[in-house]
């Protein structure tokens, strides 16, 4: 967590906040209730993000073509990338899917 917020500083981010529940597991759907934009590769965070009116981008290992194992409640404030194969880790999902859409 320190190296990401020092990552964030260091890129000028503002409103921008890294977040660990360490009290409460209740803490995390609080702060998510606050976010405008939740990007998240937890699938704990995607299914309490309903909660939320937040756009959500969830990125997912792809395990076959059809794979649908979860989709979202608020279809319309929600995103969904694959990795382009099943075997490629999470960063073969570059920056740029992701800014598209913001």
């Amino acid at each position: 967590e320190d190296e990401l917020e020092k990552l964030m500083i260091d890129a000028g981010l503002q409103n921008s906040y890294t977040f660990c529940a360490s009290e409460s597991f209740f803490e995390l759907p609080a702060l998510l209730k606050r976010c405008d934009l939740i990007i998240t590769v937890d699938t704990s965070i995607m299914h309490l993000a309903c909660i939320s009116d937040a756009t959500l981008i969830s990125l997912i290992r792809k395990k076959k073509t059809d794979d649908l194992r979860w989709t979202p409640l608020k279809a319309e404030n929600s995103h969904i990338i694959y990795t382009p194969n099943s075997r490629d880790p999470m960063s073969a999902i570059s920056v740029d899917n992701v800014f598209q859409l913001i």
